[in-house]
Parts: C-alpha cells; sequence; structure tokens
C-alpha cells in the first residue's frame, strides 16, 4: 500500500534529458527536477494509481524497459493523464521508491520507541526492511544507482536524506552500544545498505528458502559481528 505520507521533492537542476522508457539501469538523481505528489484527493488517488502501476511493471519487466504509454495501460487510463503527473520514467520510479521509504517510515513509526533504538531497534529495522522490499518482488532491484549512498547523501539525493534519516537513529545509537563514535556512522550505513540489497533478498528467499525472519536475523548478526565493538580508530592512511 502506498502510504499517506507519499510525496516527492523539487530539486533545482540543470535542463537533462529525461527518457520515456526504463531500463534495468534506472540512475536515480539528486539533479533532476522532480514533480511534487498533489493535493487534491482525487488527483493524489490517481497519483497512487500510476505509482502501483509502475511497480508491477517493473517487477514483471526484469530485463527489458518498457514505457508511459504501458503504465498507462496498466494503470488503465490514459497516456495523457501519465504526462499530467510525470514527464518522464525515471520520475515516475523516483516516486515508486519513495514510496517504499515512506511506507519504511510508517513501518518504523508505529514501532515503539524501545524497538527503535540500540541493537535492538537495529534487528526490528531489519525485520522492517526485509518484509516491505520482499512484499515488492524485483520491483526494488531497479533503483539501484552507479553512486554510491553516501556520496548521494553527501550530495542532498532527496530519497537518499528520508532514507538516511531512518538508519541514523537505530544504526547509531547501535553503534553507540558497541563502543563506536560517530564518525563510524557513514560507513555503518554504506555497509547495512549494501548487505541489505533487494536482489540479494530475493535470492535468499527464492534460492535458500529463508523466511524473512531468518533474512533479517542472519543479516543483522552478520552487520553487528562485522562492526564489532570498537578497540582502536581506524588508520585511514594505511587502509
Amino acid at each position: 500500500m502506498i502510504s499517506r505520507l507519499l510525496r516527492t521533492y523539487f530539486t533545482v537542476a540543470p535542463a537533462v534529458k529525461c527518457r520515456d522508457t526504463v531500463s534495468p539501469h534506472h540512475q536515480p538523481s539528486a539533479t533532476r527536477l522532480r514533480p511534487a505528489a498533489p493535493t487534491r484527493r482525487d488527483s493524489l488517488i490517481t497519483y497512487r494509481r500510476l505509482v502501483e502501476a509502475a511497480g508491477r511493471l517493473l517487477d514483471r519487466h526484469e530485463h527489458q524497459g518498457f514505457n508511459l504509454a504501458e503504465v498507462a495501460r496498466e494503470a488503465e487510463v490514459s497516456t495523457a493523464t501519465v504526462y499530467r503527473y510525470f514527464g518522464s520514467i525515471d520520475h515516475l520510479v523516483d516516486a515508486y521508491l519513495d514510496a517504499f521509504v515512506d511506507d519504511l517510515a510508517v513501518a518504523r513509526a508505529r514501532r515503539p520507541e524501545a524497538e527503535r533504538t540500540g541493537v535492538a531497534g537495529l534487528r526490528t529495522l531489519g525485520d522492517d526492511y526485509v518484509e516491505l522490499a520482499l512484499s515488492r518482488g524485483r520491483a526494488m532491484v531497479h533503483g539501484r544507482s552507479l553512486a554510491g549512498i553516501v556520496h548521494r547523501y553527501r550530495a542532498g539525493d532527496p530519497s537518499i536524506v528520508k532514507i538516511w534519516a531512518l538508519y541514523a537513529e537505530p544504526i547509531g545509537s547501535a553503534l553507540d552500544e558497541l563502543g563506536h563514535g560517530p564518525d563510524d556512522l557513514e560507513f555503518a550505513v554504506l555497509l547495512w545498505n549494501a548487505m541489505f540489497y533487494a536482489r540479494e533478498l530475493l535470492d535468499l528467499r527464492e534460492s535458500m528458502g529463508w523466511s524473512p525472519q531468518t533474512i533479517s536475523r542472519r543479516l543483522t548478526d552478520t552487520f553487528l559481528g562485522a562492526m564489532g565493538a570498537r578497540t582502536a580508530a581506524p588508520n585511514a592512511a594505511s587502509a
């Protein structure tokens, strides 16, 4: 379900050429002018319908692209209606990925405070993320960028800023419990993001037969083991 928090952000950028088809190598960008979600109820319903249609197409089109006309057919609206809300497939895919982040935010907000911080919060973050990502099938695999999460966060990519905020609370407080300082947060978020890649989550479920709970527990345990208790500051010069 696309949450009521669904929205996208404007970012000012030089003019860029946007595609009206999507490939398996969609590149989210902080430099595209991204349309805001509508505020009228009827318009928001149509907006959600288009985003959900894009998700179904992303799930089915593993190795081939699709265009806005196909989105229109999937959503049972006119192509003109799609263009009224989204100028390109890039904008639509960005909106789908933003909707995932919003739904994750809703899941986190429903947790009591004791389940949102520290190692306990890290475990529930894994549970919430894995459940939501797997529920979307292969659609989430199309969200990877050539730019890394730290680079995009520092560049102010709005989607990454949103999900970074969701990661920072449990990961940062878990690092505190392990004896790490704030300087380790960026590396920890990068490591977490790499380990919980949707493609690998699907592989663990489909190839190894693991349940979402097992996937979350095993990956979180591995993350905690990799971070460990802080004993000495890393030597960047010798890394």
